[in-house]
């Protein structure tokens, strides 16, 4: 008798714990598809919030122009690019980077360091001791530097610059390269617009 109750008890245990088991598995399956859902709901979320950030930076971009040299080194021409921020220093930094369009070319070295000031509607663009070794084109090239940064920083009329004056290692110049009176301030060129 005692052992069939022994073999009985220990027939009950080893069902209690393959139930134990099976209810631990349906357990995990449960946690498993609930961290699912909610991966899932966070993932949807966060795509929520990245096109809510995208929707606001399209709403906050501005439209500014940038002034680049056309193909025969003769005219600037405009390209129009939108920007979230809009400062004279980063308007300078993308002309540096240079165009996005065809027969486009910078007039503004990439290594040229160049900081600005603004006082009372006058930039003042301190240009770095050497800028001179890095422009090219002579006299052409000197025209084309000035007047993309003047018309760039000019033309774009939210940053309330009506002149620009170039500076040579914080001092006044008479000439960036020699072949260009800089002495005096500068107003928007349109007339080497395309």
């Amino acid at each position: 008798m005692k052992k069939i109750m022994y073999f009985i008890l220990c027939s009950l245990l080893a069902i209690s714990f393959v139930g134990c088991g099976k209810t631990s598995e349906n357990s995990n399956e449960k946690d498993q598809k609930e961290k699912s859902a909610v991966s899932t709901e966070k993932k949807d979320e966060n795509k929520d919030v990245e096109q809510k950030q995208e929707d606001a930076k399209k709403e906050t971009a501005k439209k500014v122009s940038l002034y680049f040299v056309d193909d025969q080194a003769m005219y600037l021409n405009k390209e129009e690019v939108e920007l979230g921020e809009v400062t004279p220093e980063i308007l300078i930094k993308k002309l540096q980077e240079g165009p996005k369009e065809k027969n486009h070319y910078p007039a503004v070295p990439k290594d040229a360091e160049i900081k600005i000031n603004v006082k009372e509607n006058v930039a003042y663009v301190d240009l770095e001791k050497n800028i001179a070794t890095k422009i090219n084109g002579g006299s052409t090239g000197e025209n084309m530097f000035v007047y993309s940064i003047a018309n760039t920083l000019i033309l774009n009329k939210d940053l309330g610059i009506n002149e620009v004056k170039f500076l040579l290692d914080g001092k006044d110049t008479e000439t960036i390269n020699g072949h260009m009176d800089t002495s005096g301030k500068f107003k928007a060129n349109e007339k080497i617009v395309k």
